[in-house]
C-alpha cells in the first residue's frame, strides 16, 4: 500500500512547498500528490486554493495574477510554516531525483470550457512518458484532454459521492443500488483511466473489489487517522492518501 503525501507533508512544511516536498520523501513517502493550475500569462504553478485569500487576503483568482508577482508572495500556513508557490518545472526537476512518483492534480472547476483545456495541454507538454507520474482531476474534460495528449502517462479519476457531476456513476460502482452497470458507467469505465482516487468517506470492500475489478488501482484521499488506515488495509487499497505520511509509514510497519 503505497503511502501518497498530500500536498507534501503539509503538516511540517508548507503545503505544495518544495520544502514539504523534500519533508515527505524524508518522512518515508512512496509518493507526493500535488496540485497545479495555470496564472494570467499561461505559466503552471503548484498550488491549491483558487486566491492567496486564506493567505495573504488577496481575493484575486490565481489565473488572473501573474507568475512574476506570484513568484515573490510569502505564504505562511497556521502553523507557522513558511515558503514560496514553486512552478511545476521546479517539482519536476526535483522528482526526476527522487526515490517515488508524484500525483498530480489538474486543478479545475467541475464546468467544462477552454481553462481546462489550456490546463491539460500545459501540462501534457511539459511531461514525458513516464512511470513516475500519475495524473488525477475532478475534471472529465481536462483527464479526457490529458490523456488523448499522452496516453502512455497513468491518469486517475477523482471521485466523491456528488450525485450531479460526470464521475459519478463511478462512485455507484459495487453498491446495492447499483445492480447492473449502466451504459454511461460502462462507458467511464473502459476509458483511459488506471486509477480512481476516491473520497476515504465512500471507500468499503465492495466498491474497491468492482474497481479493482475492472483494473484501477484504488487510492483514496485525504485518510489520516490510524483506525482508518487500518480499514485501508484491510480492504486492500493500492494506496492512501494522506496529510500524514510519516505517520502512515510508522504505521504500516508496525501494523501487524
Amino acid at each position: 500500500m503505497d503511502v501518497i503525501a498530500h500536498r507534501g507533508a503539509r503538516l511540517l512544511a508548507l503545503e505544495n512547498s518544495l520544502e514539504a516536498f523534500r519533508v515527505a520523501w524524508e518522512e518515508g513517502a512512496d509518493a507526493i500528490e500535488l496540485d497545479v493550475q495555470l496564472t494570467a500569462d499561461g505559466e503552471p504553478v503548484v498550488f491549491h486554493d483558487e486566491t492567496l485569500a486564506a493567505w495573504t487576503g488577496d481575493e484575486r483568482p490565481i489565473v488572473d495574477q501573474r507568475w512574476r508577482d506570484l513568484r515573490l508572495v510569502r505564504l505562511v500556513d497556521e502553523r507557522g510554516n513558511a515558503g514560496t508557490m514553486p512552478h511545476l518545472d521546479e517539482v519536476l526537476e526535483m522528482v526526476a531525483a527522487a526515490p517515488g512518483w508524484v500525483n498530480i492534480e489538474l486543478k479545475t472547476e467541475l464546468t467544462e470550457g477552454d481553462p481546462e483545456l489550456r490546463l491539460a495541454d500545459t501540462v501534457a507538454a511539459r511531461l514525458e512518458s513516464s512511470k513516475k507520474i500519475v495524473v488525477s482531476s475532478f475534471s472529465k474534460v481536462a483527464l479526457s484532454r490529458f490523456a488523448s495528449c499522452l496516453p502512455a502517462v497513468q491518469t486517475a479519476v477523482l471521485i466523491h459521492d456528488r450525485p450531479d457531476w460526470p464521475w459519478s456513476p463511478l462512485a455507484a460502482v459495487g453498491t446495492s443500488s447499483h445492480a447492473a452497470e449502466t451504459g454511461a458507467t460502462q462507458a467511464l469505465l473502459g476509458a483511459s483511466w488506471n486509477a480512481v482516487h476516491p473520497h476515504g468517506l465512500i471507500v468499503d470492500r465492495a466498491r474497491i473489489a468492482a474497481w479493482q475489478g475492472h483494473g484501477l488501482a484504488v487510492r483514496p484521499w485525504v485518510v489520516n487517522e490510524p483506525v482508518h488506515w487500518h480499514m485501508c488495509r484491510v480492504v486492500g487499497v493500492d494506496g492512501v492518501i494522506t496529510d500524514d505520511p510519516g505517520g502512515l509509514r510508522g504505521f504500516l510497519e508496525n501494523d501487524g
